[in-house]
């Protein structure tokens, strides 16, 4: 297992033949300082916080995250996983970025209230998605956030919290890559000391890195009584993210 944290030290600036090599083994991109995308792919929402990484990689599928995150383990590298960059730990000097935005697949399940959602996946999408369904997800004020970051971190709605708490509370199951390459299907029964820190602990794992998509309980969406400012307000369905399952309530 190898462990993969921030610290004080640099390391080199990762080899042109390094990435080229790389870059031969995924689908998705791989960008070095200086290369067309390279800042686009780096950019926060916060500009006093800049990223500065050696590579970013921006894959299109769970192989491209392993494929990453071994090249990571293989030259002692640090990896940051960005989404949307509401939320940054770290300026991720000499570190590998991996950029879920691609991995953008939605898929509901409305007779069992679930959605299963990649790892790049917004809340504004699933939102649009559940809605044609009669269902409701427990996201958060600002549908351009991401699913997985918000809901791993906790997650508390400001609409549904109150009664149906938080949105990690809700997970079923992810698809993840740890630390040591190995993809890994999560849930409270196979996966026991992987799955609840993650669904529990509302923090990420240091050393269980990028999840690869999640599955989450959706709320049944019924109309509700008008009032003078709302009308039809959704009745909530117990979703989650990445890979993560929900069940309704009963």
């Amino acid at each position: 297992m190898h462990v993969m944290t921030f610290n004080d030290s640099c390391p080199p600036p990762v080899l042109p033949a390094d990435a080229a090599s790389l870059a031969a083994a995924i689908e998705g991109s791989v960008l070095l300082p200086g290369e067309v995308g390279y800042d686009d792919e780096r950019a926060v929402w916060n500009l006093n916080h800049e990223l500065t990484p050696a590579v970013i990689v921006v894959p299109k599928s769970a192989a491209d995250v392993q494929a990453a995150v071994t090249f990571a383990a293989r030259q002692q590298r640090p990896v940051l996983v960005k989404n949307t960059g509401h939320q940054m730990v770290g300026k991720a000097q000499g570190a590998v970025v991996i950029a879920t935005h691609r991995m953008n697949d939605i898929t509901i399940d409305a007779a069992c209230c679930t959605a299963r959602v990649g790892a790049g996946v917004l809340w504004s999408e699933v939102i649009a998605k559940a809605a044609k369904v009669g269902l409701a997800p427990l996201n958060g004020t600002n549908p351009t956030v991401g699913v997985v970051g918000y809901t791993l971190g906790g997650g508390l709605s400001p609409t549904l919290g109150r009664s149906h708490g938080y949105a990690a509370d809700h997970v079923r199951s992810l698809d993840v890559v740890t630390a040591d390459g190995k993809r890994r299907h999560v849930d409270a029964e196979s996966e026991p000391d992987l799955f609840w820190p993650f669904a529990a602990a509302r923090a990420t794992l240091q050393w269980s890195r990028p999840w690869n998509s999640t599955c989450f309980r959706c709320l049944a969406s019924t109309p509700a009584a008008s009032t003078s400012r709302v009308s039809g307000w959704p009745r909530c369905c117990e979703l989650g993210p990445l890979g993560i399952q929900a069940r309704r309530r009963r």
